[in-house]
């Protein structure tokens, strides 16, 4: 019986120690947890690594040259898209060797 009650105490005291640590951390946060904050904003002059586009490169142009010049600026990215696609499928396919020991 004292074995179990002795387990039991320090589970508890565990517990209460785990509690006690938490509210601290609250208490030190102001009051706000880490998951509830803004976003942090980089440099504002700074410019994204990938810049997308929502237009086609015609524009809005809406003759028959245009969007076949369209059609084709499309088809060069899925023909993009499928070359990525198949370096990723052998990449997952590749086994890997032994290693050696030095």
């Amino acid at each position: 019986m004292n074995s179990e009650n002795s387990g039991l105490n320090i589970i508890l005291i565990i517990i209460v120690a785990l509690v006690v640590i938490g509210g601290a951390y609250y208490w030190y946060q102001g009051g706000t947890m880490p998951w509830n904050s803004a976003p942090t904003e980089y440099d504002a002059d700074t410019e994204s690594a990938a810049e997308t586009s929502d237009t086609l490169p015609t524009g809005t142009d809406a003759s028959d040259a245009a969007l076949g010049q369209d059609a084709a600026a499309i088809e060069a990215q899925l023909d993009a898209f499928g070359s990525d696609n198949a370096s990723v499928d052998a990449g997952l396919g590749d086994v890997a060797g032994e290693q050696s020991s030095l």
